[in-house]
């Protein structure tokens, strides 16, 4: 009875492992009768994947094509007529080129447009909105728009890269020379009284006779010389005739007058009638607040302490002066005010803050958090960048711009 029982339960497990064994031959058979009844589908999204790629690189392309005609830029001009037309780079000369093809349109080069623009490359539909006769040809093989040197004799000033027209269109000398490097554009040192300025010989001429100057001009090759010259200049009292004046040494020989180096005009030595702290009040070209004599010289940086402001009728230096690693805002005892710290002096009026001797004060020149200011407190001489909407990751709107602010004076 037991033998026959096993008989069958082995028959049993040999059925299952060939069933087994079966299934097993098959299955691969199976699944790719399942995926091949997908390729249809597949195939199908495959080609709908390739029409919308197909759409997309055709917009994409078309939106690029458009964007690179120089017409539709924002930086071209836009005429009377509300037409936009070619706009040649005068400021650079050498690489002005047009995306467009030149063999597409004849384009021609209006030396003074209407709008008062200069130098434009336009089509001739747009002839009209050319004060004069437009030249057949870009603009880059006119010479009338080639860049070079503009000088102006009555200001003795030298702008580099001026395109000719420009420059003729204005009154000023234009040369072939792009970066200025002429004679009449050749910088020296000019001495005004206990200042120097690194400019121009016809530059130093015109500031001299503003400012009531001699001319003083001197042939120093850099800016950081001429700058030199001012820290070594003598400087004191000067009396010519019974009149006495600040001066440099070198202004007061001019003027055959007697010089009392650093030496105040109330000073007794100089025997002159000028009396010490007669007013207070800002000097032209200075930060800080100075006390003035009865003669209207200017005397020490101004301080509560007279006799420490005064200095024994010694002329007084700005570090020597009261609280001199100070911006001194809005102190009533001391105008050493100090530009680079973000103050400087300025007359107050009847509500606002002075010191003890006058309506002066060093006033803050920083700027208060605004709108202007990005929500910032900016530094006076801070700058920063600001920009018309959303900026990077290729998401700026056409047109817009960036732009660089600046806090000066508050």
């Amino acid at each position: 009875m037991k033998s026959k029982i096993r008989k069958k339960i082995g028959i049993g497990l040999l059925l299952i492992v060939l069933m087994q064994i079966f299934l097993l031959m098959n299955m691969a058979a199976a699944d790719s009768y399942s995926i091949h009844q997908t390729d249809s589908i597949i195939n199908e999204a495959l080609e709908t994947n390739k029409e919308n790629k197909k759409i997309l690189n055709f917009g994409l392309n078309l939106l690029t094509g458009i964007l690179t005609i120089k017409q539709i830029g924002f930086v071209s001009a836009v005429g009377e007529s509300g037409v936009l037309y070619d706009s040649y780079n005068t400021t650079n000369y050498a690489a002005a080129t047009n995306t467009i093809n030149d063999s597409a349109v004849s384009w021609t080069c209006c030396l003074r447009l209407k709008n008062g623009a200069l130098c434009q490359d336009l089509a001739p539909a747009y002839a009209s909105d050319c004060a004069v006769t437009p030249i057949p040809t870009k603009c880059s093989q006119v010479g009338e728009c080639k860049p070079g040197c503009c000088f102006d004799s009555a200001e003795g000033l030298c702008t580099t890269n001026s395109p000719r027209e420009k420059c003729e269109y204005d009154g000023g000398d234009w040369k072939d020379n792009v970066a200025c490097l002429t004679t009449e554009c050749q910088k020296g040192c000019c001495v005004l009284g206990e200042n120097v300025n690194f400019v121009t010989e016809k530059r130093c001429e015109r500031l001299s006779s503003l400012m009531g100057f001699g001319k003083d001009f001197r042939d120093y090759s850099t800016e950081i010389d001429c700058l030199a010259l001012k820290e070594i200049q003598e400087f004191g009292a000067c009396v010519v005739n019974g009149r006495c004046s600040l001066k440099t040494e070198l202004e007061c020989s001019r003027s055959n007058g007697i010089f009392y180096k650093d030496k105040l005009c109330s000073n007794s030595e100089t025997n002159s009638n000028c009396t010490k702290q007669k007013s207070i009040g800002c000097y032209e070209e200075k930060d800080e607040i100075y006390w003035f004599d009865s003669c209207g010289n200017r005397e020490n940086i101004y301080s509560s302490d007279k006799n420490a402001s005064w200095n024994n009728g010694m002329l007084l230096e700005k570090n020597e002066s009261c609280n001199p690693n100070s911006a001194n805002n809005n102190s009533e005892n001391c105008g050493n005010c100090n530009y680079f710290l973000g103050s400087k002096c300025s007359e107050t009026k009847l509500t606002e803050k002075n010191v003890k001797d006058g309506n002066f004060v060093c006033k803050n020149r920083d700027c208060a958090a605004s709108e202007a200011t990005g929500n910032k407190f900016r530094k006076n001489g801070e700058s920063w960048c600001a920009y018309d909407s959303f900026i990077g990751d290729g998401k700026d709107p056409a047109g817009s711009r960036h732009w660089k602010r600046m806090c000066i004076d508050g």
